[in-house]
């Protein structure tokens, strides 16, 4: 037969020990979304509205911290815990304007990169005197690597008649 006031303490101190790491989340690691987050989901099944209001108020805190240092995403990640939707609007409307900044920048880059290597293309003596770099650090590497292999080849016949080996 079911113990239901066994039950019910049981539940009594697993809802006080959440209560304490929320409490400890909070307090804490505020800065962090994920762990704000576990805690407001912490004091919401425990009916906490004091403590929930508190978390969206930290929550609202670091959001309007990251919106003030350009950093978007995470402020909308806040201002939807803290659910302040028309700051998580201009959040993520922030965002994406920075990330099509982004992208015209990189645009523009390889613009430049291309540019650069068609008046490459169309200069001969520069092209000439790549081609000859390249077949002058080919050549090295070539040699490099025969003289590390005769070396290794020496270190092995070394070992082969330190341990007798024919």
């Amino acid at each position: 037969m079911p113990d239901y006031a066994k039950a019910e303490q049981l539940k009594q101190q697993i809802t006080a020990e959440q209560l304490k790491l929320a409490n400890w989340f909070s307090r804490d690691y505020a800065q962090s979304h994920e762990v704000l987050r576990v805690a407001l989901s912490f004091y919401l099944q425990a009916d906490r509205d004091d403590l929930v209001q508190k978390v969206r108020v930290q929550a609202l805190a670091a959001g309007d911290k990251a919106m003030a240092a350009h950093h978007y995403h995470r402020a909308s990640q806040f201002y939807n815990l803290a659910e302040q939707d028309e700051k998580m609007d201009l959040a993520e409307q922030k965002l994406a304007e920075q990330r099509e900044q982004l992208s015209l920048q990189m645009a523009g880059q390889s613009q430049q990169q291309i540019d650069a290597m068609k008046a490459l293309a169309n200069d001969p003596e520069k092209l000439k005197a790549m081609q000859q770099n390249a077949l002058k650090v080919q050549k090295e590497l070539e040699q490099k690597q025969q003289q590390q292999q005769q070396k290794f080849g020496e270190e092995t016949d070394t070992l082969a008649e330190e341990l007798g080996i024919d």
